[in-house]
């Protein structure tokens, strides 16, 4: 398990959501290089990534984000199937958008 984290610092030029938003582009490189190794991967958060307890035995300051946990592994039997949706029912054309 990778705990991926933001270190923010509120008093730098670059805004706090840009900081978060890093790391999270950094969490999905991460997966991303994993899966092209031959591993399979998992990227969760939950009650426990915003928990201040577990942030601060991870190391983190108060001002810092947990952006997920990445399960990182070989696969040991058949992915579990995956409900998909229409992608229609999540696309909105800002043309006709109400």
């Amino acid at each position: 398990i990778v705990v991926v984290g933001a270190e923010c610092n509120p008093a730098v030029k670059i805004p706090v959501i840009e900081q978060t938003l890093a790391a999270g582009a950094a969490a999905h490189a991460m997966m991303l290089a994993a899966v092209a190794l031959g591993f399979n991967a998992m990227w969760r958060t939950g009650g426990l990534a915003y928990d201040e307890l577990v942030k601060r035995a991870l190391g983190f300051g108060p001002t810092d984000a947990i952006v997920g946990f990445l399960y990182l592994g070989t696969e040991t039997g058949p992915p579990a199937p995956v409900e998909s949706r229409e992608w229609r029912d999540r696309v909105r054309d800002w043309g006709t958008a109400g």
